[in-house]
């Protein structure tokens, strides 16, 4: 079985674990505050700190037992240039090992695009904004109409009479040519027929789809409905649009790492938002969201007002 059916995440085993990682969750806070040029000082730092904590002689992927501030590594000073050279390297193999740590679990977020597609594509096709309907071709609509009366017979009895000869992967290449060879020999009023039915059949489905973006009226009460279930439909869309942005929930894309990775494009989306919210709600509606709601309505409830949070 697959480490992916297995559900473990790809490349080696941590080194660290435990008391280690506890640790190093600590500063969990610090790492997704960091900017793009402040996060390289603080994997440093964190190193650093690392090494005061656990000394220099500790294999990275061995933990240790207790609480290891009762019981600090001593650690001399460095006089020959040897040890100084070994300290370097393990400082920088150590800095590279917690980045990398750090960047898997904080700062490199896998959009979950499944969910995203379902949620995006239900509400698609609630607002009856579904894609446009195609018209089909026309050999595509003699093939579905009449191959199995007009063409199937002859080409079934062609076949068996050359299959021996031709290896069977050139069946399907066979069949396509010779059905566009027998549309070719239809008489051309034949022909006008199908077209004229490839003509409805797609004017069929356009009324459809342009009575379903029009969509159905509904009552008060209906709409009241809906904004009671918001909630149900928002803040899933929300999760999962955070995660397409490389953050792992809707909270973190606000205060934390979509801000700072994207500002501009944040500032736009939030403003967006923010009209969107204003158009289609009344004050005292998005109050009444905002207390029930998470901190992702709260806030836009404070663009909204005009009130920094």
């Amino acid at each position: 079985m697959t480490r992916a059916k297995k559900n473990i995440p790809p490349g080696q085993k941590s080194d660290f674990t435990g008391e280690k990682a506890e640790w190093l969750d600590s500063f969990k806070d610090t790492i997704l505050g960091a900017g793009r040029d402040e996060i390289r000082a603080e994997y440093t730092d964190i190193a650093n700190r690392f090494v005061l904590r656990y000394g220099y002689d500790l294999p990275f992927s061995d933990n240790v037992v207790g609480d290891p501030t009762l019981n600090p590594p001593v650690i001399p000073v460095a006089v020959t240039e040897e040890e100084k050279t070994r300290r370097e390297e393990i400082r920088a193999t150590l800095r590279t090992k917690l980045s990398n740590w750090y960047r898997t679990r904080y700062r490199n977020k896998k959009a979950n695009g499944a969910a995203l597609k379902q949620i995006l594509g239900a509400m698609q096709g609630m607002a009856g904004n579904a894609q446009r309907p195609r018209r089909k071709a026309v050999l595509a609509m003699y093939w579905k109409l009449h191959y199995e009366e007009r063409v199937k017979p002859a080409f079934d009895a062609m076949w068996a009479n050359t299959k021996d000869s031709v290896p069977i992967t050139m069946r399907v290449s066979m069949m396509q040519d010779y059905v566009r060879s027998c549309w070719e020999a239809e008489s051309e009023e034949f022909k006008k027929g199908v077209e004229d039915q490839c003509s409805r059949v797609h004017e069929e489905a356009m009324k459809k789809w342009r009575a379903g973006r029009l969509g159905e009226s509904f009552t008060a009460e209906e709409y009241n409905d809906a904004l009671e279930s918001m909630e149900d439909v928002v803040i899933p869309l929300a999760d999962a649009l955070a995660e397409s942005v490389f953050s792992d929930t809707a909270e973190g894309a606000i205060s934390k790492m979509w801000a700072q990775f994207d500002h501009l494009g944040f500032t736009a989306t939030e403003a967006s938002i923010t009209r969107y919210g204003n158009a289609f709600f009344t004050t005292p509606e998005q109050v009444h969201l905002s207390r029930k709601g998470p901190v992702f309505a709260q806030g836009l409830i404070a663009i909204s007002l005009g009130n920094p949070y």
